[in-house]
């Protein structure tokens, strides 16, 4: 007896359960709006000289995009110190460059954020990067005179008139290209091109002459460039993440441009931009003075 009171207890409770339970619908969650992304490939100092692509263009650029934060090619600290405060380069950082991305998040009222590679200064000083690199260079230019010297049709010839192209077009268009021309499937084609030749092809033509010392230096260089391109992108889409449905501006060099798009056009939460494809682009407004 006392048994079927409590299936009879039991019972009604699960009765009375259904009726006040909610029903089970099948609901998809909406996924977040993907963000914008606006790689501006830029030409730090060159900007100085090139007058169709000024610091001034540059800054207006960036106001007529009106985004919602703005990226800089940074690391979070450079010896121990931020490189950012209150949402802004620190003044003792005296490129240009970072000032124009300064008094364009004060016109816009909006924050900046580095993307770098942590310890990034450090591996330069640490390494003796920048004094290896001009040792290389200069060793790999003497190489490229001697092969076509030597014989100006063999494969190694051929291969240094191309990097040479490649290096020529890409310093003629920094003296004089055009925002629209800088960030270009032409202008990244070139870059992409310089880099092959550098990291991959001369490496190769090195070691079989027997240059295997210069051609280590530039295996450690690429080595270097893939990760550290590797690391921005992946900064970016962090970054990115908190910015569902904005828009957001990254400053970067115009050789990291190629890698960048090529890294972050794979990522779906995101919408890759050229800053003249953005909807509603009137063209950039130019400086009164």
């Amino acid at each position: 007896m006392r048994l079927a009171k409590t299936i009879f207890a039991a019972s009604a409770l699960l009765a009375i359960g259904s009726l006040t339970a909610r029903p089970q619908t099948n609901v998809t969650a909406i996924p977040p709006a993907p963000t914008q992304v606006v790689i501006i490939g830029t030409l730090h100092d060159a900007h100085r000289t090139n007058k169709n692509y000024s610091f001034d263009t540059l800054r207006n650029l960036i106001l007529t995009l009106k985004p919602s934060a703005i990226l800089v090619e940074l690391p979070p600290e450079i010896n121990g110190w931020p490189t950012i405060q209150n949402g802004r380069v620190v003044n003792s950082l005296s490129s240009n460059e970072l000032m124009v991305a300064n008094q364009a998040a004060d016109a816009l009222d909006v924050k900046i954020f580095s993307y770098d590679r942590e310890g990034r200064n450090e591996f330069y000083r640490n390494t003796r990067y920048f004094p290896r690199e001009q040792a290389a260079t200069a060793h790999l230019k003497d190489w490229m005179e001697a092969q076509k010297k030597k014989n100006s049709n063999s494969i190694p010839a051929r291969a240094a008139r191309l990097a040479q192209d490649a290096w020529s077009s890409q310093s003629r268009l920094n003296l004089s290209g055009r925002p629209e021309i800088i960030n270009s499937p032409e202008y990244d084609m070139a870059i992409a091109t310089k880099h092959g030749m550098l990291y991959g092809i001369l490496p190769k033509l090195l070691a079989e002459s027997g240059e295997r010392e210069v051609a280590d230096e530039y295996l450690f260089m690429d080595d270097y460039w893939q990760e550290r391109n590797r690391i921005m992108a992946r900064n970016i889409q962090d970054i990115a993440r908190t910015f569902a449905g904005n828009r957001l501006v990254v400053l970067a060099g115009s050789e990291h441009r190629y890698l960048l798009r090529e890294l972050l056009g794979k990522v779906p939460e995101l919408d890759l931009k050229e800053f003249y494809q953005v909807p509603g682009w009137p063209g950039i407004a130019r400086p009164t003075h």
